[in-house]
């Protein structure tokens, strides 16, 4: 199936993404409002790059730009694109709602203006900022300062415990900008983040699988997979994780509920306050008397009412 990505399609996800409003324009309108001196409050360019350089402007007003220029990695030796480009050429992935990395060439990394954002300039962007490997390529045109998979190489060369405290700052510069109301629901969610077998640090987990074989017939099958779990506590209704916590894959998301309410209460601070929790009543918590009796616990510790929803 040709899942491929349009740049229209890109263009209409950071829009959503960033929340912003449609418009229309009103010279006549305008001019009126110039003529009586009304005040403008502020101008912004209708292109995509005035919506990015606004997002990244906020970043810097309630200093989580600060938090991504101190990310670092022991790991990278030679330093031609810094951690921080690599973050921010991330970013603007997510933003732009890219879902393959091999679709960053042709819808991101052409971008003249995107790419200015980051920090390349307009050589770097048509030439690449070296030639290593070009001639191995087998299409001998180059799209963008770098290859796709170069961004991905040196992302996971950034510690999982750095990555993981990087967030959780994030949220504390968030709630001291009153970005959460004062009182909060909220639920905990996994993901599963799979690696190589051989990635540092990371665990496995073996599932069965239901696949149709050549014959058409369905049957079940056990599958390993290595990697991580990103455990996040999210406010109910604004998307947005109180507090988040990196695990080896094969763990289960209601061993550390406790300890991501704590997490949440440091990085709200005085700002919210979980007000009440949405809990998944599964069989493991229900004849888990262990796990049964700490949710009882933090009930009373974290002043929090704990309701049960169904999937």
């Amino acid at each position: 199936m040709d899942d491929r990505q349009s740049k229209e399609e890109i263009q209409h996800n950071m829009v959503n993404n960033l929340y912003w409003k449609s418009c229309s324009r009103d010279d006549q309108a305008a001019a009126r409002a110039l003529y009586i001196d009304r005040k403008i409050d502020a101008i912004y360019g209708l292109e995509e790059t005035g919506l990015l350089d606004d997002f990244f402007h906020f970043l810097q007003s309630k200093d989580i730009w600060f938090k991504v220029e101190k990310l670092n990695s022991r790991e990278i030796k030679r330093v031609m694109v810094t951690i921080t480009q690599y973050v921010v050429l991330y970013m603007e992935k997510v933003i732009y709602g890219i879902k393959h990395m091999d679709s960053l060439e042709e819808l991101l990394f052409s971008d003249q203006s995107a790419m200015r954002l980051v920090g390349f300039n307009a050589h770097q962007v048509k030439y690449g900022i070296c030639k290593r490997g070009v001639s191995r390529r087998k299409n001998k045109d180059r799209i963008g300062p770098i290859i796709p998979q170069t961004l991905a190489n040196n992302l996971v060369k950034i510690a999982v415990r750095q990555m993981q405290n990087f967030f959780n700052n994030c949220i504390k510069s968030l709630a001291k900008a009153k970005t959460f109301p004062r009182k909060l629901r909220v639920v905990i969610d996994g993901t599963d983040i799979e690696t190589k077998k051989d990635f540092p640090g990371a665990g496995s987990v073996t599932r069965e699988k239901t696949v149709v074989d050549k014959r058409g017939k369905i049957k079940t099958i056990e599958v390993t997979v290595w990697g991580f779990k990103l455990i996040a506590l999210f406010a109910v209704g604004l998307r947005i994780p109180v507090a988040i916590k990196v695990v080896q894959i094969q763990r289960l998301e209601s061993k550390f509920t406790q300890g991501l309410i704590k997490t949440a209460k440091e990085n709200l601070a005085h700002h919210s306050k979980i007000q009440d929790m949405l809990i998944r009543l599964t069989q493991e918590v229900l004849f888990d008397r262990v796990l049964f009796d700490n949710l009882i616990a933090m009930m009373a510790k974290f002043g929090c009412v704990f309701r049960n929803f169904m999937t």
